[in-house]
């Protein structure tokens, strides 16, 4: 509906600094399905480079779909721009990566726009827990540095709100909406105009905005709460804490001589369940990606605290 699109404009002019068209906003359930829409509208023929490491689930949406996707390598800064050179569009969460929770600086990000108006490419900007981030405002979105308008930008309301929110948006840029209305005009939207006219509301009269302070100021403190408790941990001299400043999760290396497989046994011997690094590479994982796990908070309460107090201090 028109309401939810013009409060999800308002939104990000305020919050992200882009100053959209409402009408180019696309409203799905959830980023699953956007994301089948992206494929029907670019294409099955292009090949999409991946972030890698990355999130295993968008790899498997396009392939289930026929698409080529290849892997887009990381560095300290990102994405590699030099090497995609035979990709013709770039799946990236450039405010916060998942796995690793590096924000791509903004030389790289300008990198990789200057990649994308080389030819009929794209980049999907994956907004991404962009709401938390903790000790910096944050970056500037790519869609709103694309002066040739190749950037696609993406988010939804599963972590700002709640997961059961199966609602989720994307803004095109206005010739590729105009595309879309030729091609794909005809689908309806999935999400029903009662859960949008109520959204709206909620954006609107100042809710969301003041909801999403509170939760900022609450996983703040949990993630101060837990990098304490591993600071003081009887094992502390062996772990190292990264990219803890933003999302919600971040990164703990360990220094072990276990096998990453050991290591995860390790831990959910003790009750604590996590993945290692290594888990979200496509092919063969770097010797670097050995021995780091990725420590998701968003769900601990004030009892998980009280047991893993327990379970470290053991």
């Amino acid at each position: 509906v028109a309401a939810l699109r013009q409060a999800i404009a308002g939104h990000l002019a305020g919050f992200r600094g882009m100053q959209v068209d409402p009408e180019n906003i696309i409203i799905g359930a959830g980023t699953d399905f956007l994301y089948n829409l992206l494929l029907q509208l670019l294409g099955t023929d292009k090949i999409y480079a991946l972030e890698e490491p990355g999130y295993g689930k968008i790899r498997r949406i396009y392939e289930a779909a026929g698409a080529k996707g290849i892997p887009a390598p990381l560095d300290a800064f990102g994405v590699i721009p030099q090497a995609i050179a035979d990709a013709q569009v770039l799946h990236i969460s450039p405010s916060h990566h998942f796995p690793t929770g590096l924000i791509t600086p903004a030389q790289r990000r300008q990198e990789l726009l200057d990649w994308a108006a080389e030819g009929d490419r794209w980049i999907i900007e994956d907004d991404y827990d962009s709401e938390f981030r903790f000790d910096a405002h944050p970056m500037r979105a790519m869609y709103s540095g694309s002066e040739q308008g190749r950037v696609i930008y993406m988010n939804s309301f599963s972590k700002s709100l709640a997961p059961s929110i199966r609602m989720g948006y994307m803004v095109l840029p206005p010739a590729l909406m105009a595309r879309f209305r030729e091609k794909l005009g005809f689908y309806s939207c999935t999400v029903s105009s009662f859960e949008q006219y109520t959204l709206a509301r909620f954006i609107d009269e100042g809710h969301f905005e003041k909801h999403i302070n509170r939760m900022h100021k609450y996983y703040r403190n949990s993630r101060n709460r837990l990098v304490q408790l591993l600071e003081s941990c009887p094992w502390a001299g062996k772990l190292t804490i990264e990219e803890a400043d933003a999302g919600l999760h971040f990164l703990v290396n360990v220094d072990t001589e276990l096998s990453d497989e050991a290591l995860e046994d390790f831990c959910r011997s003790l009750g604590v369940q996590v993945r290692c690094l290594s888990r979200y590479y496509f092919g063969p994982p770097p010797e670097r990606s050995r021995h780091r796990l990725v420590v998701n908070y968003s769900g601990l309460n004030d009892e998980d605290f009280d047991r893993l107090t327990a379970i470290l201090g053991e």
